[in-house]
């Protein structure tokens, strides 16, 4: 074992680990223990004894203390939502032609932020790791994140991968980066369709997952998830190698591609740091890296999006025989485990409102012809929710936590985005047709 408990060692109890949905969080590590029966709320497997919320919490005597904790649980994923879409917007990685060009390999921006946020998630994890204080948190942080893959197997995770890549090349977007186009109001309402039809795609998928699940899950789901499962290497010196890699990686494209070049902010101004057109994308994937530690340390839980789909959606559910429709989606409309992350997504609206009301940038982005907004968004969210994770989700915490599937997933995702780019660069021909249907 290494820092702890293993994925092998470490096991939700079967009532919790049911994969999809994630609807619980980890509220409290408790204490290590030789061997501790399960009472309850309080779960025990190997030497590690943790504590779950499960939506139906009820009062008890300390009721008013419960809600004052769960109120600021909801403000700090607002304020890291909207730390989030800020920097995003800063890093100008939302503008569709530049995710766009970025799977024709023209613009290298998106790659860039996201190799160095991955960077700051592997570091900090690490980090977290080695700190008496916080290791076994972060250890059933992540393996609160690995059981969500429970049902998953290869072939689920790259097939939902593949089709998120796509709808990322036709709708120019992601899951978490739609909520930043919105609130820098791309595209005459463009931004607007693809979240629509990324509601939709959720919806969709939680009516048919149980038939997909069925054709696509494995026979024997796998029982170790974690890289460090298979290494004798501790989990600090396995993040520290990958990210040296990913540093490398960031260096060598900045040398090839400098960003300014990229990003064309023409004529600098002088001003405050808050009110500039740019700032270099490396720099907005540290800041967006940074954020897994409010996450793993106040929410027990790490970066991502496509899971706030869910729950917006499961709010339809409003009677007993709707629920019985999709039992995928009807775990998500309660609990803290679910809404957290909805107001990180708020927040992401605000910070990339915020971002462009403060350089003067409000609606200066194109965007996508709306049949590809609609049809990307709709793919995004549904290929993210058969992967069990989106960018955010497998691409920054599942690499952090050195989850093998999401090794899987993240090219997977470039796969289905370059296929789809060079298939319509061909078809269309002309480079600015593009980036604009």
């Amino acid at each position: 074992m290494n820092n702890g408990v293993s994925s092998s060692h470490l096991v939700l109890p079967h009532k919790y680990a049911m994969g999809e949905p994630h609807s619980y969080m980890v509220t409290e590590v408790l204490t290590e223990v030789d061997a501790m029966p399960d009472n309850g709320g309080m779960s025990q497997n190997g030497h590690l004894k943790w504590k779950i919320n499960e939506p139906k919490e009820v009062l008890n005597e300390n009721g008013k203390r419960i809600y004052l904790k769960l109120f600021g649980k909801l403000v700090i994923s607002l304020v890291c939502g909207i730390v989030f879409g800020f920097a995003m917007e800063k890093g100008r990685v939302f503008d569709p032609r530049v995710i766009r060009g970025q799977f024709i390999f023209t613009k290298f921006v998106m790659l860039k932020m996201f190799l160095a946020a991955g960077v700051m998630s592997l570091f900090l994890m690490g980090i977290l790791s080695v700190i008496p204080q916080t290791k076994t948190l972060l250890q059933v942080t992540r393996i609160s994140l690995v059981s969500t893959y429970s049902t998953k197997g290869l072939l689920t995770t790259t097939a939902g991968g593949f089709i998120l890549g796509v709808g990322m090349q036709l709708s120019g977007s992601c899951p978490a980066m739609v909520l930043v186009q919105v609130g820098t109001a791309v595209g005459n309402g463009s931004a607007c369709v693809t979240l629509v039809a990324g509601l939709l795609g959720a919806f969709v998928y939680g009516l048919v997952e149980p038939y997909l699940t069925k054709l696509l899950s494995p026979k024997k789901p796998l029982n170790r998830l974690l890289l460090d499962d298979y290494l004798p290497i501790p989990f600090f010196v396995l993040t520290s190698a990958v990210g040296f890699l990913m540093v490398a990686a960031v260096v060598g494209l900045e040398f090839a591609y400098p960003w300014k070049e990229e990003v064309q902010i023409g004529n600098e101004t002088v001003g405050c740091l808050f009110s500039e057109f740019a700032w270099p994308p490396y720099v907005s994937g540290v800041i967006i890296g940074c954020l897994q530690v409010p996450l793993i340390l106040f929410i027990g839980n790490t970066i991502g999006g496509s899971q706030s789909y869910c729950t917006i959606v499961s709010q339809l559910l409003f009677t007993e025989r709707l629920r019985a429709i999709s039992p995928y989606l009807s775990p998500y409309a309660r609990g803290i485990g679910n809404w957290w992350q909805v107001f990180y997504v708020i927040g992401a609206i605000l910070g990339g409102l915020f971002s462009a009301l403060a350089s003067d940038s409000i609606a200066s982005v194109p965007g996508v012809g709306y049949a590809f907004s609609f049809v990307g968004g709709f793919c995004c969210i549904f290929g993210a929710r058969l992967a069990a994770g989106c960018t955010s989700g497998h691409g920054l915490s599942g690499i952090g936590s050195l989850s093998l599937l999401s090794f899987a997933a993240v090219p997977s995702m470039f796969a289905g985005g370059i296929s789809a780019g060079f298939i319509m660069k061909f078809s269309v021909g002309n480079i600015d047709d593009y980036y604009s249907i």
